[in-house]
């Protein structure tokens, strides 16, 4: 957390450094700092749900809109898809739209499998994540994200146990981490594999009722 509290202090000193400047030359470096400065943000509350999440405290579960979860994933991973050449489509159940959940925590999640497919298809053609909602039961909605990789056919094992990766630089708890995440929402993950290539990701999340 200090390398981002020491970030947050540069921003905030070259912001005031700005405002001696004429506006219409500042004005297009303050913006791009304001940008910095509430995405600096986000590292650190997600760092501090995670540590409570390891640290077994209860789930900071409340109604949530579930489009507006996965739409913030998206902003945070468009960057990358795009340097990547991958194209994010979005398939969203009008009926799947409430949930009982921590929003960072489910969040992570689908940054979590956005990035490993983006990683997954390096190589490949065409390169595109569909991301997708259902409305499986009065009870429950399930989140997929599907890429058009090589799939997990070669891979043994569990893909979601921890330690496990088949990145030569990778550490292999994100899937662990998200599994654990998504069981203490009270919901399920699995991996399908299509007959036409790729891997499909798909968890629950337990549904809620609109708030008023």
């Amino acid at each position: 957390a200090q390398p981002l509290t020491a970030a947050a202090n540069y921003v905030e000193a070259t912001s005031k450094m700005l405002c001696k400047l004429p506006a219409a030359e500042a004005r297009d470096a303050r913006k791009a700092l304001g940008f910095a400065g509430s995405a600096g943000g986000r590292p650190s509350d997600i760092l501090k749900r995670l540590r409570g999440f390891v640290s077994k405290r209860p789930v900071a579960a409340q109604t949530e809109d579930l489009p507006a979860i996965i739409a913030d994933a998206g902003v945070l991973m468009l960057p990358q898809a795009q340097s990547e050449g991958v194209e994010i489509d979005f398939r969203l159940d009008r009926h799947a739209k409430w949930v009982k959940a921590d929003a960072v925590q489910v969040q992570q999640v689908l940054i979590n499998l956005v990035r490993n497919a983006i990683e997954a298809m390096a190589g490949v053609e065409p390169r595109r994540i569909v991301i997708s909602t259902a409305a499986v039961s009065p009870a429950a909605v399930e989140v997929a994200v599907a890429d058009t990789g090589p799939g997990l056919d070669g891979q043994a094992g569990d893909p979601f146990a921890p330690f496990q990766s088949s990145k030569p630089d990778g550490m292999g708890v994100g899937l662990s981490i998200s599994r654990t995440i998504v069981e203490s929402h009270g919901g399920t993950i699995d991996v399908e594999r299509p007959s036409d290539g790729g891997a499909r990701f798909r968890f629950t999340l337990p549904r809620s009722v609109p708030p008023r």
